[in-house]
Order: C-alpha cells, then structure tokens, then sequence
C-alpha cells in the first residue's frame, strides 16, 4: 500500500474539478470496445454504499484494478478541492499492477493545502490514470468518479480541523441529500436557470450553482465569478 501527501507547496488549478474530471472521463470513452475498461479506479470508503461516516482524511483508500490479463503501469495524480473553484492537484506514484490484480493507494487529503477552515459547502476529490502497457505505450487515460466530503457527520456540520473524521458520498448523494453542496450553508442559494437540482455549490461572494459541467469562463460571463489571474496548473510529481 502507498500513501500520496500532498506537496509542500501544492500548484492550484484554475479549472473548476468537475470540468476536468468530465474533460478526463472523455478521453476513457475512447477506450469503447474494451469491456470492462482496462483499469478501474474506485473509492474504497464507499463500495457499494452512497455515504459513509468517520472515514480518516489521512488515509483515504483508492482501489486500482487492472480487469485485463497483461500487466500493466499506471501513473496516478489526485484533485481535490474545499468547495472552492480553485483546486489543488499533486502527483501521485507511477507503478505496475500485475493481470487481474487491485491495488490500493492511500491518499492523504489532510496534507493538501486547502482552505478547510473557511469550508461552508461540500468538497470534491477525484483521481485520474495514465494507463501504459508493459512496452510502455500509453493504452488510455482513467479517472475515478467524484468523491464529495465534508468534515463531521452526516448531520450537516462543518469541524475545520477534520479531527473528527470525513463523510464521504457519491455525486447523487451529493446532488439530492445535500443540495449540491448548500445543505452545509444554512442560507439561499442561487436556483439553475432550469430549476433542476443544483450540480454543485461553490461558497465566495456568491452561492455559485452549475448547470451540469462548467469552466471559469462560462461563471465569469453570467456574472457569478469575479475575473482572476491566470494560475500556471503545473502536475507536481511525487514518488
């Protein structure tokens, strides 16, 4: 088992988690035909359950499956962010897993630089894949579903310091228990154009709710995100 911690100074993102992942879950579709998909990355915590309570930041398991029969080497790197549009990303190992074998990563959330203690709407933590073949020609690249989190029970709470654990929930969880996000603000949000359910809540000057996917340029020009800098989005690698 390996642990992934955050780097000492973690790169920020400047796209919004949820684009990227979907961005990256396109290139997976490529991989149509191969049934099942090469490699399977799933959050232990969850399994077959929709939340789950007390799970320790430190160690946040992600499974890695390899569902063909040839070896292959995958290189990991992790997302996560506070439920903010910002987001920061880090390296995760490069290793080799064996035909038909599951191996489990540990993640450390609690090591990134993330701005817990001014967290009022769930965070969001997904992994991605580049999947190699022993020849070390690159097969597809994967990416996990979302992990949504907030510090403290499943009782709507914020704990800053993640001392009294994480509860953890898939994105459907996430869109109807907890309103996308808002059920840990206790005040109004803004309503989709639509009046669907909110995909995600991101706290700031405003309540900002998505429509399905969306990038910082699309908030920018309805007016629900204020303009920023650009920021390098650079992988920091770690072994």
């Amino acid at each position: 088992m390996e642990t992934v911690r955050g780097p000492s100074t973690p790169e920020r993102s400047s796209s919004i988690t949820a684009a990227l992942a979907k961005d990256e879950g396109r290139e997976q579709s490529c991989a149509e035909g191969l049934e099942p998909p090469p490699i399977a990355l799933e959050w232990a915590a969850l399994g077959e359950h929709e939340l789950a309570e007390r799970v320790d930041p430190h160690h946040l398991e992600l499974v890695v499956r390899n569902q063909t029969g040839a070896l292959l080497k995958v290189r990991l790197r992790f997302e996560a962010d506070a439920g903010t549009p910002s987001s920061v990303r880090v390296g995760g190992p490069t290793f080799v897993v064996d035909a038909r074998e599951a191996k489990t990563i540990t993640f450390d959330l609690a090591a990134l630089d993330l701005p817990v203690e001014k967290m009022r709407t769930s965070g969001m933590l997904f992994s991605s894949a580049e999947v190699f073949d022993a020849e070390g020609q690159q097969l597809i690249s994967a990416v996990s579903a979302p992990l949504f989190w907030h510090s403290g029970t499943a009782k709507p709470s914020l704990d800053p310091t993640m001392k009294s654990g994480l509860t953890v929930y898939d994105e459907r969880t996430h869109e109807q228990r907890f309103q996308g996000g808002a059920a840990l603000r206790g005040d109004t949000v803004l309503p989709t154009l639509e009046g669907d359910q909110p995909s995600r809540v991101f706290f700031g000057d405003v309540a900002i709710v998505t429509k399905g996917r969306t990038t910082p340029k699309d908030l920018e020009a309805r007016g629900l995100l204020k303009s920023a800098n650009p920021v390098v989005d650079d992988v920091v690698e770690e072994n």
